[in-house]
């Protein structure tokens, strides 16, 4: 799953070169032995920026979850251009899923679905994608981006927070991918912080740590 996400950045990376534009990369992940109350967790996203425009693909990479708390509802970041003000285009998860009360069995109910998420505006200085916000047209607590199964295929260590709650079900899985128009926003433009928000309650939040690559146009 992080492969598709690498791939899906590399891929926008080389579609703003091919426009002549020098291009700013920036990933960030939960830093090594990062945690919640609930256990471990484990982070990842790309950000490519462009002319007004800024795309985001986030990764939950922890496998088999035990708690609702190990799984993303929300990514906040600030930029070095100081935008505050955008619109969320799109939405795109690479699958939805239902997690069953009974050994944690996964069925998958769709593929490349919009997530469910909204995008908070001048939110501590930049800017939130949020599933919880429901105010701003978000769907949670349903939708968090869960990790992988368990190597048997199923959610096998996963509690009630998960397996089989009604509330909590489906959820995104894979990869979630944004498109965010930001006016002003440029090429060079890139994070200046992220924080990673999980669980079903809000102020769950880990920082991550952040580093950023130019894309020469040759």
């Amino acid at each position: 799953m992080l492969r598709n996400a690498k791939f899906l950045a590399s891929a926008l990376v080389m579609t703003a070169a091919a426009f002549g534009q020098d291009t700013v990369m920036t990933t960030c992940s939960t830093p090594q032995g990062a945690s919640t109350a609930g256990g471990p967790v484990s982070a990842h996203v790309v950000f490519v920026a462009s002319t007004d425009s800024l795309s985001v693909m986030l990764t939950d990479s922890q496998r088999n979850p035990m708690a609702d708390t190990q799984l993303l509802s929300s990514l906040a970041f600030t930029l070095s251009t100081g935008q505050t003000t955008g619109t969320l285009q799109y939405s795109l998860a690479k699958s939805v899923v239902n997690v069953g009360g009974s050994g944690g069995t996964v069925t998958t109910l769709s593929t490349f679905q919009p997530t469910g998420w909204a995008l908070a505006q001048n939110f501590n200085g930049g800017f939130e994608l949020c599933v919880l916000c429901t105010a701003l047209g978000a769907i949670g607590p349903s939708h968090l981006l869960i990790g992988p199964a368990g190597l048997s295929g199923t959610y096998d260590a996963a509690n009630g927070s998960i397996a089989g709650n009604k509330p909590h079900n489906p959820f995104n899985y894979g990869y979630a991918n944004f498109q965010i128009s930001i006016p002003g926003l440029l090429p060079s433009s890139a994070i200046t912080n992220a924080v990673f928000g999980f669980g079903t309650a809000t102020g769950i939040t880990v920082p991550a740590a952040c580093t950023t690559t130019v894309i020469m146009h040759g």
